[in-house]
């Protein structure tokens, strides 16, 4: 009797210890399972995450120039990658140097990127552009730059590779900007811009070197 009682309490015992063993496997396959889940998740996060990040990288976007009008108050707001309008985000010789300098006189003049309707009376109000690579040349009596000079700027700084300017007229004749028909010139200017979304109320329309023409709906 006493050795089947030993016999009994050990083996009533081992069932315990089995018992115990298994809930705690599987207790560990549960975690093991929620941090492979978890894992997965966050794997599939960062996925989604860089794939939208390469979406929204500058050079991928269409140039845009976004127009609103409030009343008399006409706003432009212009934003393209210098890759897209350039070539490159610095220049890397004298003819995108002279492109550039171009660009900065033109983009100060709106009136010369810019064709609105005469009617509408439209008067500049203010200018901020920013974002074209800032380069000098020195230059050798033959013509050829003899060194360059380029301010530093941070390698992913969106001011290094990103062009914004936002252009605001007062209009006398607001209503004249729905009946006719407005031309956009920054093709002439921008060597690199073959599209460029006018961004409207009633939503986008492409402009390209060959249809510059657009009138915006009322």
């Amino acid at each position: 009797m006493g050795e089947s009682g030993w016999l009994g309490r050990c083996r009533s015992r081992q069932r315990r210890n089995h018992q115990f063993i298994r809930a705690r496997e599987e207790s560990v396959s549960a975690t093991m399972n929620s941090l492979l889940h978890k894992r997965r998740g966050l794997f599939i996060s960062l996925a989604a995450f860089f794939l939208a990040s390469c979406d929204l990288l500058p050079q991928d976007r269409t140039p845009t120039l976004t127009v609103t009008l409030q009343q008399q108050q006409l706003a432009l707001h212009f934003e393209g990658s210098n890759v897209l309008l350039f070539g490159a985000s610095k220049p890397h010789d004298m003819s995108q140097a002279r492109a550039v300098a171009k660009a900065r006189i033109r983009l100060k003049r709106p009136f010369d990127w810019i064709q609105l309707p005469k009617a509408a009376d439209c008067q500049l109000r203010s200018v901020n552009v920013e974002g074209l690579p800032n380069t000098s040349y020195h230059m050798h009596p033959d013509g050829a730059p003899a060194h360059q000079h380029q301010q530093p700027q941070p390698r992913f700084s969106q001011e290094a590779v990103v062009t914004k300017g936002t252009w605001r007229f007062s209009c006398q004749q607001p209503a004249a900007l729905y009946r006719n028909s407005w031309t956009v010139h920054l093709f002439d200017y921008l060597p690199r811009l073959t599209q460029l979304a006018v961004d409207w109320q009633d939503g986008e329309t492409l402009l390209t070197p060959s249809q510059r023409k657009w009138t915006p709906s009322q």
